[in-house]
């Protein structure tokens, strides 16, 4: 991976946001797709350099008007990196307890932005999987390089 610098990786992200937010807000009335993560993203690239980005594998999914309810008595499904904090509470302290939970929008999350919060996740990992780092890049300070290397190098540690 790590073959482009700071704008190229960026100029992926972008991409890939823009070519899947419209397909998100289609996809949001219908179903959720519950497993957004790399492994199920195709990448097309042309010989001009741009990317083509399709949604693979909706074997998780649910659909999105019954969801609310079948949260309920379904499992918490897809790659755990990519899970939502309402995920990660639910598996340590149930369903009622979050049901309970005094900031409601935490259980919104699971239940109504689950794929949003997996795709920012995955945004990230596009950035930090491309980016060669900031040794070469121009424009930052020492400091600044060595906050961006630290965060690149603690990044790349949770995904190994």
């Amino acid at each position: 991976f790590a073959t482009r610098d700071l704008g190229g990786a960026c100029a992926t992200a972008a991409a890939l946001m823009s070519q899947m937010a419209p397909v998100f807000a289609a996809l949001g009335s219908i179903a959720f797709h519950r497993d957004v993560s790399a492994h199920n993203f195709l990448v097309k690239a042309d010989t001009a350099g741009s990317e083509q980005f399709s949604l693979l594998d909706f074997g998780l999914a649910v659909r999105s008007s019954s969801w609310r309810s079948e949260h309920r008595r379904k499992d918490i499904a897809g790659d755990p990196r990519y899970f939502t904090p309402a995920a990660w509470m639910l598996i340590v302290h149930g369903l009622d307890f979050m049901e309970a939970f005094p900031d409601t929008s935490l259980m919104r999350q699971y239940t109504q932005r689950v794929d949003e919060f997996s795709f920012g996740v995955l945004i990230l990992e596009v950035i930090f999987a491309l980016w060669q780092g900031p040794a070469g890049e121009r424009g930052f300070t020492e400091a600044e390089r060595g906050v961006l290397e630290g965060l690149r190098q603690a990044w790349r540690s949770f995904w190994s």
